[in-house]
């Protein structure tokens, strides 16, 4: 017998007057599925308890509902979506408003078929190496990209070590003020953090390359008993050698800094650099696009999937690299979305340390007034 856990979600964002909102999550419920045989009968929640066969394999489904399985209703279909045409037949008839969401994100491809349709323009910019709507971003007729060239980069404890070398690098509880005792532990824990990671990445990575002469191209079957272990073990290591290729030129290495020579990212005085490329710079920059289209890829062409909203324009704001994203960029990219227009701002990203949180804070406010 096998336990299959579901979780339901509704995403709900209110709005306000002309600012962003927060996003206000409501689980509904949690659904536990017993069962031997292919498909399961279970009580509905809130349905009367009416039976419901589930689906218990994505073999069940067919080539489109595996397309359009999350707008799909529990109820009529048998799928544990979120029961998109039910909202749709709900809404018929009402008044539709457009609504521009900020894709708070990794680059967007803008060129995408089912993307390029629903992009943002600004209609006060003209591409002419000018200022026309006066709003500090010249030629930002699609978004603004915050990162400027810049694509990998360290983690944020990386750049903590590196902005605290100076000050307490080779430094004893005893050489330090009271008052930067508290930076100064942070600093002892967080080096101690990158360095481990920097060598655990660079072990790996030489006990790849190692391996790779041996077992490079190698199946199972070429490899003799007493050399098995090993190569397993170098199966494993080929899975994680990109990741850790990274770790080891970026999110740990304190030598280098992505954002050197530009304006510095931990000083709010400047706040209009970057570009208007608000596009991925490389093939697998696609989170932005993969967010983009889940809102917003046109409905109804037949083409990938569609997207939940069918009246919407996607503003790209690019803030997010391959590492870790910097406090200023997505504070300035909250204030850039609700100046201009923005009712939804989708902020798909994370990370443990940030050392500028209230410059965020105060830009959510400022969102919400």
């Amino acid at each position: 017998m096998r336990l299959i856990s579901t979780f339901i979600f509704f995403f709900l964002v209110f709005t306000i007057r002309m600012k962003v909102k927060l996003f206000y999550t409501l689980s509904i419920s949690l659904i536990f599925l017993f069962g031997c045989s292919v498909t399961k009968k279970v009580g509905g929640p809130d349905l009367g308890n009416i039976a419901l066969k589930i689906h218990a394999e994505s073999s069940d489904l067919t080539k489109k509902q595996l397309k359009t399985w999350a707008h799909a209703d529990l109820q009529q279909d048998s799928i544990p979506g979120i029961s998109l045409a039910k909202a749709y037949a709900y809404l018929k008839g009402r008044e539709n408003t457009s609504v521009i969401v900020a894709i708070m994100d990794s680059g967007l491809d803008i060129e995408h078929e089912d993307l390029r349709p629903v992009l943002w323009t600004n209609k006060e910019e003209i591409a002419d190496g000018k200022d026309n709507d006066n709003n500090g971003f010249v030629d930002d007729i699609h978004g603004w990209n915050f990162l400027g060239d810049t694509y990998n980069e360290n983690l944020e404890m990386t750049r903590i070590v590196r902005n605290y070398q100076e000050e307490f690098a080779n430094k004893t509880v005893a050489d330090i003020a009271p008052d930067r005792m508290e930076d100064f532990k942070l600093y002892e824990k967080l080096a101690k953090e990158v360095a481990s990671n920097y060598n655990e990445n660079l072990e790996m990575i030489r006990m790849f390359r190692n391996y790779q002469e041996e077992f490079d191209y190698k199946t199972v079957a070429d490899i003799a008993p007493d050399r098995m272990e090993d190569f397993k073990l170098y199966e494993k290591l080929a899975k994680e050698v990109a990741s850790k290729l990274s770790g080891s030129r970026h999110y740990f290495n304190v030598g280098f800094n992505a954002r050197e020579g530009q304006p510095d990212p931990y000083q709010y005085n400047e706040k209009v650099y970057g570009d208007n490329k608000v596009e991925k710079t490389v093939w697998a920059e696609a989170h932005a696009s993969h967010v983009g289209g889940i809102v917003a890829a046109v409905r109804g062409n037949g083409k990938g999937i569609d997207g939940i909203a069918d009246n919407v324009q996607l503003m790209p704001l690019r803030v997010v690299p391959k590492g870790d994203e910097y406090d200023k960029d997505v504070a300035l990219g909250i204030r850039y979305a609700v100046d201009n227009g923005a009712k939804i701002i989708n902020a798909s990203f994370g990370k443990e340390y940030s050392p500028n949180k209230e410059w965020v804070y105060e830009a959510i406010k400022y969102a919400a007034e």
